[in-house]
């Protein structure tokens, strides 16, 4: 008789509902087209293949192949939006006024509206900044960014439509990428010529720092 604890593989039916003995045995192996897992609130997807293969297009050179990892969560209306605001402040490393601000744009964001009148008032007010220097950089970091874009009119903001999401589904991935590896190098030229094209198709005049108010009105500390 030992005194060694059972390892976590030879852990027993009652504990987890499953034993070794009740999962079939397989004569090849099962995991080479992926896996689909699902619990109650989660599914898991994992595969590998071709059809996640990376090509050079200048050459046609196929890269080494992909590996896909994803999770499906289901979560009640307002974790959804708790994931999603938090998800946008980190992969854009927002700033807390910028964060604070977008929070304020999508408040105010009604659906199916692609512009909004922005009010430094009820930004103030809604934000709890007293400046309206930090209202305005936070507003150029969000234009930098590409959350909202500038119209000709003063106060006048197009917003994005991809992060004022309204819907009831929204899929976050996080790429990696070994770095120095040849994929590397590859992406990194292909983003190069993204933004490149990018820069030809819009262009945006600088922000000023006071101008009118809304509606063409004029008050000290509006935003343009």
């Amino acid at each position: 008789m030992t005194d060694e604890t059972p390892s976590k593989e030879l852990t027993t039916k009652e504990e987890h509902g499953k034993g070794i003995r009740d999962f079939p045995q397989q004569t090849q192996n099962p995991f080479l087209d992926g896996i689909f897992l699902r619990t109650r609130d989660r599914t898991i997807t994992a595969r590998t293949g071709k059809q996640l293969a990376l090509f050079d297009h200048d050459t046609g050179e196929e890269l080494d192949e992909s590996v896909f990892l994803g999770v499906r969560q289901r979560v009640d209306r307002a974790e959804f939006v708790k994931v999603f605001k938090a998800g946008l402040r980190e992969w854009f490393n927002l700033s807390q006024k910028a964060f604070r601000v977008l929070n304020y744009l999508m408040d105010a964001t009604k659906v199916g509206e692609h512009r909004i009148f922005f009010s430094i008032k009820e930004a103030k007010e809604f934000t709890r900044y007293s400046s309206h220097v930090t209202i305005q950089e936070a507003l150029a970091e969000l234009l930098e960014k590409r959350f909202i874009a500038r119209t000709p009119e003063s106060n006048l903001y197009y917003i994005n439509p991809q992060m004022f999401f309204n819907g009831d589904r929204v899929v976050m991935l996080r790429d990696y990428v070994r770095k120095g590896s040849k994929t590397d190098r590859l992406l990194l030229e292909q983003d190069r010529r993204q933004v490149e094209a990018q820069k030809l198709a819009v262009s945006e005049p600088p922000l000023p720092l006071i101008g009118g108010g809304l509606h063409g009105s004029k008050e000290k500390g509006d935003v343009v």
